[in-house]
């Protein structure tokens, strides 16, 4: 099955994909589970090496990614620009803290030693939305891999550019193969993934509907997950609104109630 993208700005079409089937994405989650075998036993301070060289990939591409931003989800080219560098620098961020961040912690029981332990889980589905191309899936794949796992991207399919350049940066900064895949899919193959033993948790930012079909079926099949689901709640000001006064107290914490409608 294909679909197309399409330019927000011009509505002109950009070009045409081939969704892979639950063969295919199973075979990557395959891939990605292999990596992982090899990827954890790397040192964190030798992990962190390859998301400095990350970050230069970024900041060296910056323009032509910020301009794919543009072109396939439509924000100004200052902001498309402004939200690769910001994934530049949380990949130095990590890359800077990680090993200081996943060392053991000593914590006080009625035992003789006790320790919490960091250690990864293998390979990692995040399912993103189109409203921040970049940041939504650096922001998971960077903590995530850095911590031992590997990471799989579902993108929203508006942005399969953005997506498959991502998986490229990776690529190109060194990560071994696998390390980090973007698969192009429906929800049916997705499930599949969810369902399957390849697969140790999974990350969603979307919709409630969304969000809700996907705690299902982590829960079903005892997978770990992290849910941020957004809304499109109206937030109105209305023409005798004392602005000075409500600004000051949403400050404050004071939850104020005026009487006005």
């Amino acid at each position: 099955m294909k679909f197309k993208t399409i330019n927000p700005a011009t509505e002109e079409s950009i070009a045409e994909y081939e969704l892979m089937n639950k063969d295919s994405v199973v075979s990557c989650a395959k891939d990605s589970n292999y990596a992982f075998q090899e990827w954890k036993k790397i040192d964190v301070s030798e992990r962190a090496a390859y998301f400095r060289k990350l970050a230069k990939v970024l900041r060296d591409s910056k323009d032509k990614y910020g301009k794919l931003m543009t072109l396939e989800m439509g924000k100004p080219i200052k902001q498309s620009l402004g939200e690769v560098e910001k994934c530049a620098l949380t990949a130095e961020v990590y890359a800077d803290n990680a090993e200081k961040w996943l060392e053991e912690e000593v914590v006080q029981a009625d035992g003789k030693k006790h320790l919490v332990v960091f250690e990864p889980l293998g390979p990692i589905l995040s399912i993103m939305p189109w409203n921040f191309p970049f940041w939504q899936a650096f922001r998971f794949g960077i903590p995530t891999s850095i911590a031992g796992n590997t990471s799989i991207l579902k993108h929203s399919n508006i942005v399969p550019q953005c997506a498959l350049a991502i998986e490229d940066s990776f690529k190109e900064a060194g990560f071994p193969d696998n390390v980090f895949k973007t698969i192009i899919t429906d929800h049916e193959a997705v499930a599949e993934l969810v369902k399957s033993d390849l697969i140790q948790g999974v990350s969603l930012t979307g919709s409630t509907a969304a969000g809700s079909r996907i705690a299902e079926l982590a829960g079903r099949n005892l997978k770990k997950v992290v849910l941020e689901l957004g809304g499109s709640d109206p937030f109105i000001i209305l023409d005798d609104a004392d602005i000075d006064f409500a600004a000051k107290n949403a400050v404050t914490g004071r939850t104020i109630n005026s009487g006005q409608s």
